[in-house]
């Protein structure tokens, strides 16, 4: 591992002019950056913490000192940071990747963040002649090492197409979903099918306890028929709880739950300002009909979010009565525990997102 400026002048396999820098050497992050390193990339890398290196030492690395620094000797960084503001202070802040990178770079943001600070960050990074793309991640740090990584990229054709060969080195499939943002709204969607394969999964094992089934045996044999899932298989993996996974899975899930709410309520309003919108120009019996379909989703999320809901949902089975609508307790309250952080409770808010999302867009 080298200082920048002495770094080893290893030529890429995939394209010798291809310099590469990363940001982000986390759990996921780590692994994408060590696959780009093993395929014969020259690799830049920049970690707040001396620490997220340390598994780079002996590597045919460059340490920069600042985001700034990597930038400058880099045609496309990659950013993994955890938030949205994490990406904008990399980007923009004081001694940033936009203080350092030239014209014609190209900086892929694989957080997974709301797709208006893509969109924010683009425009600023457009006036200095650099592409941005979003391009998040599904799969997790062993799929990155595996390459087999899922790579949801949004952006302009020809700076997707910039990336893809760094990308393949740790991401298999690398779908180009479109124009900037798709990339991060397509992730969002995919969190909010796999929170609800969580609780379905979760409910399912906790109704075939209550029933006398033990839950990792239920999981085992469920895995090889049908309704197996990636969500079972992880449940089933912390032993038939989300209680393993709640710690780590719960700040994750709501904050895509923000990140998902806010995308949607801000396309709702947009598209009510449009002239001719039905919110501008209404009948009183179309404001009606609309009032009681609204109603009528209203019912069917309840419905969904009483399915779901509920941190200790085995308490909320009782065997002689696996008639009565499931998750509702006995004399409990109505949504369970969906003000806590557990992925359960977060699948609710989720799951009414979408209806309502759904909803309005019919109209």
């Amino acid at each position: 591992m080298s200082e920048l400026g002495d770094m080893s002048a290893t030529a890429s396999q995939k394209d010798p002019l291809m310099r590469v820098g990363f940001i982000g050497l986390g759990s996921q992050g780590g692994p994408m950056a060590r696959r780009i390193i093993d395929s014969g990339y020259p690799v830049t890398l920049w970690a707040r913490r001396p620490a997220s290196l340390e598994p780079f030492a002996g590597s045919p690395v460059a340490i920069a000192g600042s985001p700034a620094e990597l930038a400058k000797a880099s045609d496309l960084v990659g950013i993994c940071v955890a938030s949205d503001a994490d990406v904008e202070e990399v980007v923009t802040g004081e001694g940033g990747v936009l203080a350092g990178l030239g014209p014609g770079g190209v900086i892929a943001v694989h957080s997974t963040v709301h797709p208006d600070t893509c969109r924010r960050l683009a425009a600023q990074a457009g006036a200095r002649g650099i592409a941005l793309i979003d391009a998040p991640v599904s799969g997790g740090g062993m799929a990155a090492a595996e390459g087999r990584l899922l790579v949801m990229a949004g952006g302009e054709p020809d700076a997707v197409e910039f990336c893809r060969p760094v990308f393949a080195t740790y991401g298999d499939p690398v779908v180009h979903l479109g124009p900037l943002g798709s990339g991060q709204v397509t992730k969002l969607l995919n969190n909010v099918l796999f929170t609800a394969h969580l609780a379905t999964a979760a409910s399912a094992l906790a109704l075939g306890q209550a029933l006398d089934v033990d839950p990792r045996r239920l999981a085992d044999v469920i895995a090889h028929g049908s309704g197996s899932s990636f969500a079972l298989g992880r449940i089933a993996e912390a032993g038939g709880m989300l209680d393993r996974m709640a710690p780590i899975a719960g700040p994750l899930l709501q904050k895509d739950v923000r990140l998902l709410a806010g995308g949607t309520r801000g396309r709702r309003v947009e598209r009510q300002r449009q002239p001719g919108h039905p919110a501008a120009h209404s009948h009183r019996a179309g404001i009606h009909d609309r009032a009681g379909r609204r109603r009528d989703a209203r019912h069917g999320i309840d419905r969904t979010a009483d399915a779901c809901a509920g941190h200790h949902a085995a308490a909320d089975v009782d065997p002689g009565h696996v008639g009565r609508q499931p998750g509702r307790p006995p004399g409990g309250g109505r949504h369970g525990s969906a003000g806590t952080s557990h992925p359960r409770a977060v699948s609710v808010t989720f799951l009414r997102i979408l209806f309502s999302y759904a909803q309005n867009k019919s109209e």
